[in-house]
Order: structure tokens, then sequence, then C-alpha cells
């Protein structure tokens, strides 16, 4: 009995807290009317504004609208994201002045100037092979002519546009879909 009742107990722990912190983003136009704390996503154009030392990136808004982003774990990514754009989500921050802040927990790059929707990974090797590996476990076998200027950046978060090749290619990594690279962007060096 005592065995049962202990197990009940865990078994409703584990509901209870693990349904506790899965909050869901909601998706917004402006943070208008949105109170401080509430888990938002947003979507416009990055945007660096100001100079050196004292840059303020900011979300460009399809209404005109501006909203200052701060970060804690994924700010340096967005600079190098500039003038790209972006889904991001985060928790609406005390407002500093006039302007509204977001204080971002990750971010989705929506697509490129070019209108191009890239992959986003870090970047590996599977013996010779040059590997793009997704946050959901994808894997890219990454071909072309920038695979040498990518093939230095070994274990860094990057983002890279171009078309899946042929599937049936013998030579392919198990598990990797080849990818025929024509632009790419590093996000973070690595180990960073």
């Amino acid at each position: 009995m005592r065995c049962y009742s202990l197990s009940m107990i865990v078994i409703l722990s584990v509901l209870v807290w693990g349904g506790c912190g899965a909050r869901k983003a909601v998706p917004v136009d402006t943070l208008d009317g949105r109170a401080v704390g509430e888990l938002v996503r947003l979507e416009g154009r990055l945007s660096s504004h100001g100079s050196s030392p004292f840059p303020v990136l900011v979300l460009e808004l399809d209404d005109g609208g501006v909203v200052l982003l701060e970060s804690k774990t994924v700010k340096e990514e967005l600079r190098r994201l500039a003038d790209m754009r972006v889904a991001v989500e985060g928790d609406v921050s005390q407002p500093m002045g006039e302007r509204r802040v977001l204080e971002v927990v990750r971010y989705e790059l929506v697509r490129l100037p070019s209108g191009e929707l890239p992959l986003i990974g870090s970047v590996s090797f599977d013996g010779d092979h040059c590997i793009l590996r997704t946050r959901e476990g994808k894997r890219y076998w990454l071909r072309g002519d920038l695979v040498k200027v990518l093939a230095e950046y070994a274990g860094a978060r990057v983002w890279v546009t171009g078309t899946l090749d042929d599937p049936g290619d013998a030579g392919a990594p198990r598990g990797a879909a080849p990818y025929w690279v024509i632009g790419y962007g590093v996000l973070a060096e690595a180990g960073q």
C-alpha cells in the first residue's frame, strides 16, 4: 500500500509540475495593451539604432511601431540578423520611456530579404562530410562551393540557404539530406 501511495504522489507531481512551466506565446501585432510579464510572439524586421558603445536592438513592426529588444540569451545572435525578418518570443518588460520592451527568449528567422527561408543549425562533421544539424535534430549534408568556408565554422551556429539536392546520392552520410548551399551567415561562433 505504501509503495502504491508513493507512486501516485510521484505521478501526480510530474503531471502538476510538468504543466505549470508550459507557457505558450500569444501571437500579437503590437505590445499595446499587453501586461508586463506576458509571453508574446511578434514578427518584424530587426534593426540596430544608435552608435557604439550603446547600440539599441529594435524590432520594426509592420504597422510602423518599434519595440526595443533585450535578451540574456540570444542578443548577440539577433544583432547578427540586422535587416532580416524574424519572429521573436519573449516576456513584455517595463517600458523604457515611451518605448515598449520585450525580453526575448527565442527567435525564428522568418525569411531573408530575398524572400528565402533559411535553415538554422550547428556545423559539424560526419567523416569528411560537412553537416548542418538543426535544433529539431534534422541533419543536412552541406554541398557546394560555400562548404569550404562553412567548414571553418565547425561548432558554430549558422543559417544557410539553398536547395535540397538529389536524396539518392550514394555518397550521402546516413540520415543526412543533401543540401546545396548558396548563402550563409554566422549567428554564433563555436563555444558561444
